[in-house]
């Protein structure tokens, strides 16, 4: 996902977190040094959290297990300041299915702080909470961790994308509703509490519940518009998205006939041929970088990026859309058996579900006239 960094891969799946995670971990160490903390409690500070980032990939490990178990698997996972979005190669089909998978992160977080709390040794007081979860230190390191584990459950079920709650929220209203309507339902719900989340964040001049709000508001709408074109592209295959006529520059073209190339036209991506081959990757600006350096003799070859990537006629679309989606566009060869057939991007197949719903609105407004006459 853009913006994000890579940290480590668990059996295929690719942990990740993004920039404003480590934006999370300037603010803080800046807020431990203006509470003057000495550097034990500081130490004590990290270690926390830390130990709540691990808290975090258990909760998203427990939806990728059970998530497993029905056959849905997860490609990659990002942490946010308030928590993590997973990518999964496909959606639940029923809410049989979400209903699991969306609790299992919940049962995951609430079993790891329950169990923490009762080491501890510690009452669990709402009362006394406050007293035992302030500065971290040894004495109440345990509890405060076991705590914040049953916090994330709590705040994981509030009914709203990308939170569980949703998941949850619409996997229950998909047992009485088809789920684009539940979709949209809890997407509308969703940014009734965001809003609800920010107002109240603002006035009691606290920040997380705002940040919380913030986060609802800018992934409710991605999470419907991204189960939306899950919906539109069932049943679509590489071959029916692919484009036959496109760009292409020989290894032998040299930067002076590339510059002449792209003053006819505007793509952002020429294929490099080979002997009817694709064999590379090469885009404007590198060629203007090229030009700019007075490489005229240059050859494309000498520039372009090789190409690793065939995408198989075959393959349904919605297998390769969340690959593209992270390099939008950009395009790749397809292949048909051993033969290369042409090339597909993420903006095509957004053109092909766009061009299919306005012939579908066409033929619909056709058969009201006919049925009018």
């Amino acid at each position: 996902m853009k913006g994000s960094i890579r940290l480590c891969s668990i059996k295929s799946v690719v942990i990740s977190v993004h920039f404003t995670f480590l934006l999370l971990i300037g603010w803080l160490i800046v807020m431990n040094i203006y509470s003057g903390l000495h550097p034990g409690q500081m130490l004590w500070s990290l270690l926390f959290f830390i130990a709540i980032f691990f808290s975090l990939v258990l909760h998203e490990v427990g939806h990728a297990l059970v998530g497993a178990q029905f056959g849905i698997n997860a490609r990659w996972i990002t942490f946010y300041p308030v928590g993590g979005i997973a990518s999964i190669d496909k959606l639940p089909d029923n809410p049989g299915q979400e209903l699991p998978i969306s609790l299992a992160g919940v049962f995951v977080s609430t079993l790891i702080g329950s169990t923490l709390v009762l080491f501890s040794g510690l009452p669990f007081s709402l009362n006394d909470m406050r007293a035992y979860t302030g500065i971290i230190d040894s004495s109440n390191f345990i509890y405060s961790l076991g705590v914040l584990n049953i916090a994330i459950a709590v705040i994981n079920l509030i009914p709203a994308f990308p939170l569980d709650g949703g998941r949850v929220f619409r996997a229950l209203l998909g047992f009485k509703y088809n789920y684009i309507r539940a979709t949209a339902i809890v997407g509308h719900t969703g940014r009734i509490v965001a809003f609800l989340l920010i107002i109240t964040g603002l006035f009691s001049y606290n920040f997380f519940v705002s940040l919380l709000g913030l986060y609802i508001l800018a992934f409710a709408s991605d999470e419907a518009s991204y189960f939306n074109i899950n919906e539109l592209v069932k049943g679509i295959f590489v071959r029916d998205v692919v484009m036959y006529d496109y760009n292409n520059m020989n290894v032998s073209t040299t930067i002076n006939e590339a510059a002449n190339l792209l003053a006819q036209n505007h793509s952002r991506y020429f294929i490099v041929m080979d002997d009817n081959w694709p064999v590379g990757i090469v885009n404007r600006m590198e060629i203007i970088k090229a030009v700019a350096e007075m490489k005229y003799d240059t050859t494309v070859s000498e520039v372009m990026k090789e190409n690793t990537l065939f995408y198989d006629a075959s393959k349904p679309v919605l297998e390769v859309m969340d690959e593209l989606s992270a390099h939008e566009g950009k395009i790749y060869p397809v292949m048909e058996g051993d033969h290369f057939i042409g090339v597909i991007s993420f903006q095509n197949i957004i053109e092909h579900l766009i061009l299919q719903k306005s012939k579908t609105r066409e033929y619909q407004k056709a058969r009201s006239l006919a049925e009018l006459v």
